[in-house]
């Protein structure tokens, strides 16, 4: 095994952790996203992974998330309406840190174009969960991307969000409040639907897109992934290899296996 170092550090406010191989010179870059309550240590072992490989890894402490600022820089762009138990409120909330996730990485990127043990024109970006989400979003709409790894997510934001009120509204008990908040739901469905990454993503073709998404998966059923990829599809018949769907039977989680898969397409696409 190579020699790897860790560190944490802060840039522009963000703190980050980075794990590298030792003496290496300019390495691809690969930023890791991490879910909803979860911070930047939650992809230690990917990045312990990707560094043996020749890899930079770089995870940061989301929005609201570990050790980041909870000042008020970054404000909500929405107020808590929801019956608390139908978990509304914290889904849309996961979106608006999706979103700052965004600024946060363009902030970040250019932060490192000057780091000289990292390439900066070979960045790839993955995630799990939330972070899953963010790797759609980011792939769609950031032209340094050069390949993508979301991992348990969904591409489709506003769809899901329509989906999940819908269905929430068929419980007896918030059938009167959802009904109440018919307007404020419609007013959140536009809302994501300002940076739904869903048809933007075919923009993204043909860099190689792996989605990674396990097929036992209640928390973040794979239906969206699915949809995805069946529009994707025509866009890489020319070079198929570049984009691939995998089901794992396993449920809302991060194996081993998946591991050592995300560190296999990296090695071989960046």
């Amino acid at each position: 095994m190579r020699r790897v170092l860790l560190e944490d550090y802060v840039i522009k406010g963000i703190p980050v952790m980075a794990i590298y191989p030792q003496g290496a010179g300019k390495c691809p870059l690969v930023i890791f996203l991490h879910g909803f309550g979860g911070d930047r240590r939650s992809g230690l072992e990917l990045g312990y992974r990707l560094a043996d490989a020749g890899i930079f890894f770089l995870s940061f402490d989301a929005w609201l998330h570990g050790g980041r600022d909870r000042g008020a820089k970054t404000q909500r762009a929405f107020q808590d309406i929801y019956p608390a138990d139908c978990g509304l409120d914290t889904y849309l909330l996961m979106h608006e840190v999706i979103r700052q996730t965004e600024d946060d990485l363009h902030c970040l990127v250019n932060g490192l174009r000057e780091d000289a043990r990292i390439d900066d024109q070979r960045i790839g970006v993955t995630g799990f969960s939330m972070g899953g989400f963010a790797a759609f979003l980011v792939a769609a709409r950031c032209p340094w991307v050069k390949t993508a790894v979301p991992i348990g997510g969904k591409p489709a934001f506003q769809r899901a969000w329509d989906d999940l009120t819908l269905a929430v509204g068929t419980y007896p008990q918030w059938q009167d409040t959802m009904q109440r908040l018919s307007e404020a739901s419609e007013e959140r469905s536009r809302y994501l639907a300002e940076f739904d990454p869903f048809h933007a993503l075919k923009s993204f073709a043909p860099k190689p897109l792996l989605i990674i998404h396990g097929d036992q998966d209640t928390d973040q059923p794979y239906l969206y992934s699915l949809e995805l990829y069946r529009e994707l599809k025509p866009l890489y018949a020319r070079a198929p290899e570049r984009l691939w769907l995998h089901m794992p039977p396993v449920g809302h989680c991060l194996t081993p296996d998946i591991l050592q898969e995300v560190t296999g397409w990296f090695k071989k696409f960046l």
